[in-house]
């Protein structure tokens, strides 16, 4: 329901549905994001290593719920819709609550604050599942953006561009290998879709101001 206001532009009436989806799967999602550094404690403490990630027990309601949320792509789905919640609120000075009462901006801003950790959570549930999906790692690196963790982001759009770099030269080396014909025009459209991949992760990654340099002139 929440993609569907989305398409139809009904962007306001989209949250309280995709809000209403993450409820379902919130303690599930918070606890599979908490075994890769990615759950709330962890968004809250600064100074998180994102790679040195430590393996953590859940206790047995959370181990329930992580062991019944819904599949890989409906969560993938909840997150781009989270953060597309999110971007709207943060670009529309006035919005309404789709009963035709506006929002004041600290409501606007809660609601863009909780649509983005929400999409974090999410995304953490998938990465803890599996941690080589290049689109989960791009999204992190939006979502970090979204809230102006820098370093976080940077981090995230930096594996996920490392990732793309490698599925580009693979994909190179096949093609000095020498397939047929079919392969070979499947294997071209892949390799402009990961050029294309690479530019978007490349340009986000332009985007991120550069604090330390400021800095280290200031120093």
């Amino acid at each position: 329901m929440a993609n569907l206001r989305l398409c139809q532009n009904r962007n306001m009436e989209a949250i309280p549905y995709i809000l209403d989806s993450y409820s379902r799967i919130q303690v599930g999602c918070e606890a599979m994001a908490d075994l890769v550094g990615l759950g709330r404690e962890n968004n809250e403490e600064k100074d998180v290593d994102h790679d040195d990630n430590i393996a953590k027990e859940m206790n047995e309601g959370a181990l329930k719920a992580a062991n019944t949320l819904p599949g890989f792509e409906f969560r993938c789905q909840t997150a781009k819709i989270l953060l597309e919640c999110a971007l709207y609120l943060e670009q529309n000075d006035t919005t309404s609550n789709g009963q035709g009462e506006e929002l004041s901006i600290e409501k606007r801003t809660e609601q863009r604050i909780y649509c983005i950790e929400a999409a974090i959570q999410t995304l953490g549930s998938l990465m803890a599942e599996n941690d080589e999906v290049i689109e989960t790692w791009y999204l992190l690196g939006c979502a970090f953006q979204s809230k102006s963790d820098h370093d976080a982001s940077k981090h995230y759009y930096e594996n996920a561009l490392q990732m793309l770099l490698k599925t580009k030269e693979g994909l190179q080396q096949e093609s000095n290998c020498g397939i047929d014909e079919d392969m070979a025009d499947s294997s071209e459209s892949t390799m402009e879709d990961i050029t294309q991949k690479i530019e978007e992760v490349q340009k986000k990654l332009a985007e991120i101001p550069q604090i330390e340099s400021t800095e280290m002139e200031e120093d």
